[in-house]
């Protein structure tokens, strides 16, 4: 948990272009809004089905923008996990790991279904995030990455510390 959150933090400077190929600037509308205060609602709820609702209603509002910006109804996990991967960094939740954990604790025969693909591409999102490096994002040197990492987290750039 403490290195997604440290690692979202350190990520706060990258926009969806970097997580995803992106043809045409896309429209977000109240996107990001919504998507947050259902990340903090996973966080808060206690009730593992309630946290499976608020991830669902993130999905939907992934699969909301993806239509809305003309993607279709063909839009499949490669389309979506950047899109979770990009909100997910912009969230900077220090728990949603457990959460995620806990979570597939009360999926129980469900892992096939609709429930268990959402909880896999979350954990798949957080595993992304822990492990990303200049060579995760899309067009960024890895002087690039140090640089804009180090403003993010107000670190001294003049020292050149690598973060990884």
């Amino acid at each position: 948990d403490y290195v997604i959150f440290q690692q979202s933090i350190r990520l706060s400077w990258t926009n969806l272009k970097h997580y995803m190929k992106v043809k045409k600037e896309m429209v977000f509308g109240s996107f990001l809004s919504d998507v947050l205060a259902s990340f903090k609602l996973i966080d808060s709820e206690k009730s593992p089905r309630k946290k499976f609702l608020h991830l669902k209603a993130i999905n939907d509002s992934i699969g909301f923008l993806l239509k809305l910006n003309g993607t279709g109804p063909d839009a499949g996990v490669d389309d979506q996990l950047p899109i979770l991967n990009y909100a997910l960094v912009n969230s900077q939740q220090l728990r949603i790991f457990s959460n995620a954990k806990y979570m597939e604790l009360y999926i129980g025969d469900k892992k096939n279904k609709l429930e268990g693909s959402q909880l896999s591409q979350l954990l798949s999102a957080c595993e992304f995030i822990a492990n990303a490096t200049h060579s995760s994002l899309n067009n960024v040197t890895k002087e690039e990455y140090i640089r804009n990492c180090n403003k993010a987290t107000s670190i001294d750039t003049t020292t050149e510390k690598q973060i990884i």
